[in-house]
């Protein structure tokens, strides 16, 4: 059986498996559903081979680190306060991963933080912790991670060297362009000096920055020559995503904001299930950034995982990829749709000047291209970039900019999401787009009790007047929010969740009948999908006393059931 034949095998109270190898100790939850002694065997070779390659000999006996593996990132951040796919303890005496089927994998990143830790201490930088850990990974990572630099190089987004060496720097950018990049200056440190220059550096000894600069940026340039025919090929491939717009699903709501309510959650899993039985086949997912005044070119957001205990039930990236890959496993396919929340709608975004429009669309460029990766890691088929900007997009040079930047980092299909009415008649970027999307609520009718066949001829004339764009902007058309209150007059002015009026679910289902089948009933050109606002992650959310876009009643549910045929 070979070195690790003499494995003391163990069964905790709570059912998990602990197995005592060499090197590790290695606990694997009962939601774990590989064989948790390959694991274990796996761990404890990836661990001696990442303290080989550093040329160290990690202790052995009483002293082994512990490492845990949770079967999915929501039991994770329940019990270890942090739903990243992987963290470890600050002395280095333990470490967690998640090995989620088809979502996270054991890649050796546990392993190489336990070992980095123990022999090098807490990092003086936080970039040489991030990049030595994914250089020591497993081959597949280092794959990626290789992939990743190429790709961020070509596109012009790679940060100098003096950006990954700065801690606040090196936060203050998108994770998805900082971490394989830190990877490239690790593997620089490397060749200059072995283990010996890394660990120097990594307890605080200064680095000469404009030293290297050179091989830092000449090793960018061999990646993405190297890289160059897979970028491409993975460009074509994706491709087909810019033409295939024929979507009838959902805008998928990360509600609750715990973890076990949260995108990452078994009840997503299971509120995704429910609405592919309803026979929907597309999602949106939505990731926020902020802002603070709408005459500030200010966008903040979530550039890495929150420290342990803080935020983990947001829309982390974690989460985004966790919903994104479960969907996509149940023939659903993605479209990522972030939007800004400030203090008001973010439609009223409005710069002063020139210089301060530069400003925003700069901010926002960073919040994009972040997103344009996570879609991308994510093989997501559709990214927005952009959500109801309605002052913002008639500075249409900056917006062709963004969707040039996004173009080079996504290979899918873009589209931009414009608020009905005004807005979706002036954008003169669409020819940067694969598709133009529009947020539908236009009041269906008016009046107190307006007959079934109003309501479908209101719908009816909503969609001929949002499918003319197709001629207009020689695009096909989407409807990337369609959706009514559950409330009494959901029919007027849709896009207002509450008031006065009273909660009720019959007259949002006469609303989203009345949508279906004037949506089935189209004549070309026509409106090409749609996806409805909102299907929330909550497992059992019709029993919600609230008024919301949810489509809680039987009746909506047939509507819609109906709609997805």
């Amino acid at each position: 059986m070979g070195p690790l034949s003499a494995l003391v095998l163990l069964l905790t109270a709570a059912d998990a498996v602990t197995i005592r190898t060499p090197r590790l100790v290695v606990e694997v939850r009962p939601e774990v559903s590989a064989d948790a002694r390959a694991l274990a065997d796996a761990a404890d070779a990836r661990y001696a081979e990442a303290a080989e390659r550093l040329g160290l000999s990690p202790p052995t006996g009483d002293d082994a680190p512990r490492l845990v593996y949770f079967g999915s990132h929501e039991a994770k951040a329940l019990e270890e306060g942090s739903i990243a796919d992987v963290s470890v303890a600050d002395d280095g005496s333990s470490a967690a991963a998640v090995v989620e089927d088809g979502v996270a994998r054991a890649d050796g990143r546990a392993e190489s933080l336990l070992l980095l830790r123990r022999a090098f201490g807490p990092p003086s930088r936080a970039a040489l912790e991030v990049g030595a850990t994914l250089v020591l990974a497993d081959e597949e990572t280092r794959a990626h991670w290789r992939a990743a630099a190429a790709w961020v190089e070509a596109a012009g987004e790679a940060t100098p060297i003096g950006g990954l060496l700065d801690d606040a720097r090196f936060a203050d950018r998108s994770r998805l362009v900082n971490d394989p990049l830190a990877a490239v200056l690790v593997t620089v440190l490397l060749a200059a000096g072995g283990a010996d220059r890394l660990a120097a550096a990594w307890r605080g000894d200064r680095l000469d920055e404009e030293l290297l600069d050179g091989p830092y940026r000449a090793r960018l340039a061999a990646l993405a020559e190297e890289h160059d025919g897979w970028m491409e090929r993975r460009r074509r491939t994706r491709a087909r995503h810019r033409t295939e717009v024929d979507a009838r699903g959902v805008c998928f709501a990360h509600e609750g904001y715990s973890v076990h309510d949260g995108y990452a959650s078994a009840r997503a899993d299971r509120s995704l299930a429910r609405v592919r039985g309803l026979g929907a086949d597309a999602i949106s997912l939505t990731p926020f950034g902020y802002y603070r005044d709408a005459r500030a070119p200010e966008v903040r957001w979530l550039r890495r995982t929150p420290p342990p205990g803080r935020r983990q039930g947001t829309e982390t990236d974690e989460a985004i990829l966790v919903a994104g890959r479960r969907a996509q496993g149940r023939g659903l396919t993605v479209m990522l749709k972030p939007h800004l929340w400030g203090h008001g709608w973010c439609g009223e975004i409005e710069m002063a000047s020139p210089a301060e429009w530069d400003a925003w669309f700069e901010a926002y460029g960073e919040f994009l291209v972040h997103h344009a990766l996570l879609a991308e890691t994510g093989d997501f088929e559709w990214l927005s970039i952009g959500c109801e900007l309605v002052r913002t997009t008639g500075e249409t040079a900056g917006w062709r900019a963004l969707a040039r930047r996004a173009r080079r980092l996504f290979a899918g299909g873009l589209t931009y999401a414009a608020n009905w009415g005004e807005e979706m008649e002036r954008i003169g970027f669409a020819d940067a787009l694969d598709a133009v999307g529009v947020d539908c609520y236009f009041p269906l009718a008016d009046g107190a009790s307006p007959s079934d066949d109003e309501l479908r001829e209101g719908a009816a004339a909503a969609l001929a007047r949002i499918a003319s764009l197709e001629a207009r902007y020689r695009r096909p058309v989407v409807l990337t929010e369609i959706g009514f209150p559950a409330r009494a007059r959901a029919w007027d002015d849709p896009h207002r969740g509450r008031g006065p009026e009273p909660a009720t679910r019959g007259d949002q289902a006469r609303c989203l009948r009345a949508f279906v089948e004037a949506f089935a009933r189209q004549e070309a050109p026509r409106v090409r999908g749609f996806y409805v606002w909102k299907w929330p992650t909550l497992e059992r959310f019709e029993e919600r006393d609230r008024i919301d876009f949810w489509p809680a009643s039987d009746a909506a549910l047939d509507a819609l059931r109906d709609g997805f045929r």
